[in-house]
């Protein structure tokens, strides 16, 4: 009876020692190496937020004024990579860029050397120049303009509501070079074509007749 004991003692311990074995492995594998392939890292941590996530990197260049410069722009839905593609960016605004620490920013969709591309996105109609709109923001002042980011959504929103054009619009977060800028709107640059302000080209003969 006691040999049976000491040898159930003996197999509780081993399973014991196996489960252990199983757990710090576990653990192990968990913390160590690098994110699995295709989880991207972000400079926050975004949870479980549906709002899409547009990346930029100009691979250490800074951005400036004018002229554009060349990054790479990856839109992120749901964690996942939709569109990735070369863009040039530059600061936009004269006022804003002047008194906000929050900079807006206009982006063109290039090719792999360079050239304008239309490019759709979140299903917009294709075009090559964008915007991203963010509040002014003054520190120093301590003040903020439009601090929800509200006013040219819902202007643009009640306007196309009535049957008129209103530049297409929607909320991102934005991370240029790995630091989080925030909220902004993206949003299309008021363009003449047939999908967007919808007139003729303004030729030589009218002009003479106004």
């Amino acid at each position: 009876m006691k040999g049976l004991q000491t040898e159930r003692r003996r197999w509780r311990y081993a399973w014991w020692g196996i489960g252990m074995a199983f757990l710090l492995g576990a653990c192990e594998k968990e913390d160590s190496g690098p994110p699995p392939s295709g989880d991207p890292v972000f400079a926050v941590d975004i949870g479980d937020s549906h709002i899409p996530y547009l990346v930029i990197d100009t691979d250490g260049a800074e951005i400036r004024n004018e002229p554009k410069i060349a990054a790479e722009l990856t839109v992120y839905i749901d964690r996942e990579a939709v569109v990735s593609t070369p863009v040039g960016i530059e600061y936009r605004g004269s006022t804003s860029f002047r008194i906000s620490d929050k900079k807006s920013y206009g982006i063109e969709t290039w090719d792999a050397e360079g050239n304008d591309i239309d490019l759709s996105f979140f299903g917009f109609p294709e075009e090559e120049d964008w915007i991203l709109t963010g509040h002014v923001v003054n520190l120093e002042g301590d003040f903020i303009i439009d601090r929800t980011l509200m006013y040219h959504y819902l202007g643009y929103r009640l306007y196309a509501d009535m049957g008129r054009y209103a530049s297409r619009c929607k909320f991102v977060e934005l991370e240029i070079n790995g630091a989080y800028q925030g909220v902004y709107v993206f949003m299309e640059k008021l363009k003449r074509d047939k999908d967007r302000i919808d007139i003729k080209k303004l030729e030589p003969a009218d002009e003479d007749s106004l």
